[in-house]
Order: C-alpha cells, then sequence, then structure tokens
C-alpha cells in the first residue's frame, strides 16, 4: 500500500449526503493556501470552543454508523497507546497531541478494510470493507460536531491536531450553518501529502473558515475520512487521526 505528507487545501460548494462527495465541486489546489496553513498559533490565543475527548465522543455530535470513526481512550480497547491496526499502516503509533493521554478519535480505513490481514487475501475482508465485492466504492466516515455559536467572532479558524497517512482516501473538513442538513465549503485538510506519505504524529493543522461562516450562531463542523477515493485500483488507505480541536478568533495578522 502506500502514504502521504503536508497541509494546504481546497475548497469546494457541495452537499455531503450518504456519506458522498460530488468532484465536480472541489476546487484545484491553487486556491487551497487561502484556508489551510501551518503558521504557529500564538499561545495568548485563547479558543472560545474546544474538544479534546477526555470523555470519548460527546453526545451531542453524530457519527456515521456504516464506517465510523473510533475512540480510543485509557479505557477502550485497544486504549489511547494504539493508533492504527492495520496491515499496511506502518508502526502502529497513536497520535502524539497534547491529551493523547486522556483519548483521541481515528478513522482507521487501512484496518476497515483487512482486518489486519497482511496478504491480498485480506483486502476487503474488514469489518468496513473499501475495496472487493463487499465495497465496490470504498467506504466514508462522518463525525459531525453538535452546535457552536460563533455570533461573536466574524473572523475565526480551526486548529485540529492532525496525524494523517494516505494511500488514496482523502481528509476533509466540512462546515453547515442550517441545523446540520447541508454541509459545504468543504476543504482538504492534507493536499500536499503523496502516496505513501504522512504527517508527523504531532503534526497540527490551521484552518480559516471561510468568511460567511464567520458570526454563525449554529455552526457544525463535519470531519470526513473519503475513502470513495480510488488509486492505482484500490480505495481508502491508510488512517486520519484528531484531537485538541479548537476554535479560535482569528488573529490580525493572520487574516
Amino acid at each position: 500500500m502506500r502514504k502521504i505528507y503536508t497541509i494546504i487545501c481546497a475548497v469546494l460548494i457541495c452537499q455531503v449526503s450518504f456519506g458522498q462527495i460530488n468532484p465536480e465541486h472541489i476546487l484545484t489546489s491553487k486556491n487551497t493556501k487561502e484556508y489551510v496553513s501551518n503558521v504557529k498559533i500564538p499561545k495568548s490565543v485563547a479558543p472560545f470552543w474546544s474538544e479534546d475527548f477526555a470523555s470519548g465522543v460527546p453526545t451531542t455530535w453524530t457519527n456515521s454508523p456504516a464506517a465510523p470513526w473510533a475512540y480510543r481512550g485509557p479505557s477502550t480497547s485497544p486504549n489511547q497507546t494504539v493508533g492504527s491496526e492495520g496491515a499496511w499502516s506502518g508502526n502502529g503509533s497513536p497520535i502524539q497531541s497534547l491529551s493523547a493521554g486522556n483519548g483521541f478519535m481515528i478513522f482507521d480505513s487501512d484496518y476497515y478494510d483487512n482486518g489486519g490481514i497482511q496478504a491480498q487475501s485480506g483486502n476487503g475482508t474488514g469489518m468496513y470493507p473499501s475495496n472487493g465485492s463487499n465495497a465496490p466504492n470504498g467506504h466514508t466516515g462522518l463525525l459531525t460536531t453538535g452546535s457552536i455559536d460563533c455570533s461573536l467572532y466574524p473572523a475565526a479558524s480551526l486548529i485540529i491536531n492532525s496525524y494523517y497517512r494516505q494511500f488514496a482516501g482523502v481528509a476533509r473538513v466540512a462546515f453547515s450553518i442550517d441545523g446540520g442538513i447541508t454541509f459545504t465549503d468543504t476543504i482538504e485538510v492534507h493536499p500536499e501529502i503523496g502516496v505513501n506519505q504522512s504527517t508527523n504524529p504531532d503534526h497540527q493543522v490551521l484552518i480559516h473558515l471561510p468568511t460567511h461562516l464567520g458570526g454563525q450562531s449554529d455552526l457544525r463542523i463535519q470531519f470526513i475520512y473519503d475513502g470513495s477515493v480510488e488509486y492505482s485500483g484500490y480505495f481508502g488507505y491508510y488512517f486520519w487521526m484528531i484531537d485538541d480541536i479548537e476554535l479560535i478568533e482569528t488573529p490580525a495578522n493572520l487574516l
């Protein structure tokens, strides 16, 4: 299988329904630097909303049932010391976020497809396959926040601790301002990551929200692992781990 490494993004006006992404609405990578960057976050900037998954998935969030994101925590099996369990994903190390000790979220596309079997015979035999006759079009994981009040913040940015390794699947975030009915402004989180490359385990992403999302009283964020993307005859693979998610008022020097 293979890998992928670093950051920028793509904006698309699309409706995410039934876990599908419409590729016709994805803008080209030339637009991505407007939204995603690697700049250091000033220590003095305090988040107005945050989630570190200390208690698992919040009850106000929704998780796709067909291929759900998994919580790794002190009381889960495997626990927060284990990353991907996939046959091809690498060394299985977890994300190295500041609060990784109390838990994080993972979409383990590799393991979902092969169940940890490192052979061609394992492809498509996992619990939520992305390849083979059981899943001819891949799999998609959707993790969606509850309502977030951004009414006091006309310019906001999203910070994610993001450990990502790619073969064919794509990591995206999308946003809703209509109560979760539609999700638009979909942004690719790691468009510069190439096949068989990955971020560092302690990688942090800063995403500037499109201007019309600022000041909204009901913002919802959807984390999308899109394993319906095909490369070299395969769908999905490897993984995406997230933790210590924050929304901050965008500092003036970053506008």
